[in-house]
């Protein structure tokens, strides 16, 4: 589960990032950090809600 996470937002940084080099004249690293970090603790949180709902369910 961490792994996958780790993939997905490494993924998610390198995109943003990428994105800002192209289009804007300076890397806005805080909000990339940021935004990073929020998507890998709701990827983490969505993972686990569905995992806790597979589990009842059987």
């Amino acid at each position: 589960m961490f792994k996958r996470a780790l993939t997905y937002c490494l993924i998610f940084i390198v995109f943003l990032t990428a994105l800002q080099w192209l289009f804007r004249p300076e890397i806005l690293w805080v909000d990339n950090i940021g935004l990073t970090a929020i998507s890998f603790f709701v990827f983490i949180f969505v993972s686990w809600i569905t995992k806790s709902n597979k589990k009842v369910k059987n």
